[in-house]
């Protein structure tokens, strides 16, 4: 697990006080309090324009590494990555096919490993949804640690939002068919490498 105070990275030295403290407290089990296009419409008021480019083009998914990001962007980035490339390992190999024109270059951080095979391994889809989505959640929790009312702490609710939005899509009725659409966006994404949420 990362550890707080690891990362080191330019941080913004803009601080954004009323904007964080006025934000309503959220975890896991939290309902989305905010739909995210009105949390970007008050990042839009509050931040410069530097630190709002950040915090609106930061997603849950990992672009393809061609400029520099925040400290915690890229340590999120590199555990998604590894996340992503080993489910895409692990379907390919029960399709019987190769996995090596999906999977993205990069370090491969073992913890996210190791979630992606329990999350596979689950009967239930929407369980292995669940593991993926907690095991997101709780490195955000300690890539924020340090970080109170800054650009990054802005950016890590944002992915908090989005997790928050497809957690609350998901139930009992549905959820093969969203992880079954997770998987095959995997596939189709580092096949083609044009990076877009889902």
């Amino acid at each position: 697990m990362y550890k707080p105070g690891t990362f080191q990275g330019e941080s913004s030295l803009s601080q954004y006080y009323y904007t964080i403290a006025a934000l309503p407290f959220i975890d896991f089990e939290s309902a989305l309090p905010m739909e995210l296009d009105h949390f970007l419409k008050e990042c839009e008021k509050e931040c410069n324009p530097r630190d709002y480019s950040l915090i609106k083009d930061s997603g849950l998914v990992p672009p393809l590494p061609q400029k520099k990001y925040p400290a915690i962007l890229t340590a999120f980035y590199s555990w998604e990555r590894s996340l992503r490339n080993e489910l895409v390992v692990l379907r390919s190999k029960k399709k019987g096919v190769s996995p090596d024109m999906y999977v993205q270059d990069g370090e491969t951080v073992f913890e996210p490993v190791q979630v992606a095979r329990n999350a596979f391994n689950q009967e239930s889809p929407l369980t292995g949804e669940q593991i993926i989505r907690k095991a997101r959640w709780t490195l955000l929790d300690h890539l924020e640690a340090g970080h109170y009312f800054d650009v990054e702490k802005l950016i890590i609710y944002k992915l908090k939002l989005e997790i928050l939005g497809l957690k609350g899509k998901s139930d009992k009725t549905k959820g093969e068919e969203s992880y079954q659409h997770i998987i095959n966006k995997f596939e189709e994404e580092l096949n083609s490498l044009e990076i877009k949420d889902e």
